[in-house]
């Protein structure tokens, strides 16, 4: 599925989306060897395991907050403005990193031990982004307009943008890694 061109994305298109980018990672991670896997690509940046890791560890908190009660949300406050399409969000969080220089924290990346058991880190990786799109089957559209979720590096999100990152995510990884000779 291709994003709609400046247009919000209904809750189905979103779990689409989202479900759509976890398995063509795990297309593309599936016939490596175990040993393609875990290498570091370009001999410096994350293997392929240590990709999924740390989507794995992104998206998690991102399910386990929307499958949890609208409550715990009214401390982060209300949209100070509409969300922003797919479009929109991708090219903030381009501008953001790249002028910014952002990395992922530690507590976003992979360690050794998270990458010793090949089909729990490809397991996990799944899960984290089915658990996002399915909690999406007990929101509105409206809700996810009307309630804010913290960025770490692109400050408040609507939910629906958060949604629109954490598919934006999977690509923004899986690029590099389909252009690194595995």
């Amino acid at each position: 599925m291709s994003p709609q061109t400046n247009l919000l994305m209904t809750i189905n298109d979103l779990q689409t989306l989202l479900r759509e980018r976890a398995q063509s990672f795990l297309t593309f991670a599936q016939p490596l060897t175990d040993d393609q896997f875990v290498a570091p690509l370009n001999g410096d940046k994350w293997s392929v395991a240590e990709n999924l890791q740390h989507l794995y560890l992104s998206a998690r908190p991102v399910a386990r907050v929307l499958a949890g009660p609208r409550e715990f949300l009214a401390q982060f406050g209300t949209p100070a403005q509409p969300s922003r399409s797919y479009e929109d969000v991708v090219a903030v969080y381009r501008q953001t990193i790249t002028a910014n220089g952002i990395k992922a924290p530690a507590t976003m990346s992979a360690r050794p031990e998270d990458l010793t058991d090949r089909a729990a880190l490809e397991s996990r990786f799944l899960q984290a982004h089915t658990g996002v799109a399915d909690a999406l089957a007990n929101w509105t559209e409206a809700e996810l307009d009307g309630y804010v979720i913290p960025h770490p590096a692109l400050g408040p999100l609507t939910v629906r943008e958060m949604i629109y990152f954490t598919a934006y995510h999977v690509e923004h990884h899986l690029e590099p890694v389909r252009k690194s000779p595995v």
